[in-house]
């Protein structure tokens, strides 16, 4: 089913503390009659919006909020102790509407175009260079074919703009701010400015 990009989309919302923005496959945890609820709902309308929360119970859902629509690819109900769904991340929407009951939460937002990809970084940037560390020390701890898929994307700026703002433990306040700018400068600027004045990098990851 396609929707025009200017029609607001109503659809089931999920809180989550990982704050997964528009990078591909990834997988979300979670159990209980609400989760398993919402991702059913989710199949049958085609895609669900993320909403990010912190992790002290703070959440983005105000209007005008960003959130991450997705689609669901698989459902593992039964494996593991909590439900493990396969999701597809692909454009992000600004909220208009909430509409929570009996515990569901559904969102109407204005999906919106995501921001456009100038020219590459070069591979000796400071937020390339940090980001391929990191892949090769999270490969070696824990191996990922979500990690190996990241490599060619490094020198995105948007990609790693999106990758550092899901790693950095920054307050959400700040996560959106820099996602409601047009494109993604304002944001390298930040990441940059963070990197040059902190030698702590590696223990303020999320």
């Amino acid at each position: 089913m396609r929707h025009h990009e200017s029609q607001p989309l109503h659809l089931p919302c999920l809180m989550t503390t990982d704050h997964l923005l528009p990078v591909g496959k990834r997988n979300i945890r979670g159990n209980g009659f609400i989760f398993s609820q919402t991702l059913l709902d989710a199949i049958k309308h085609h895609g669900v919006w993320l909403v990010m929360q912190d992790s002290d119970g703070q959440a983005a859902i105000a209007p005008g909020d960003i959130v991450i629509q997705a689609k669901i690819l698989a459902v593992d109900w039964l494996s593991a102790d909590q439900i493990c769904a396969e999701i597809y991340t692909h454009r992000w929407g600004r909220i208009v509407s909430v509409r929570q009951a009996a515990g569901f939460g559904w969102l109407c937002a204005q999906p919106a175009p995501l921001w456009k990809t100038p020219q590459r970084l070069s591979s000796d940037d400071i937020l390339v260079t940090h980001f391929r560390q990191w892949l090769r020390e999270s490969s070696r701890l824990t191996p990922s074919p979500w990690l190996s898929e990241q490599t060619p994307h490094i020198t995105d700026p948007n990609q790693l703009c999106w990758y550092w703002l899901e790693l950095l433990p920054l307050p959400l306040s700040t996560k959106q701010r820099l996602l409601r700018q047009p494109d993604s400068q304002v944001c390298l600027r930040y990441l940059k400015k963070i990197f040059r004045h902190s030698d702590r990098f590696s223990l303020n990851l999320r």
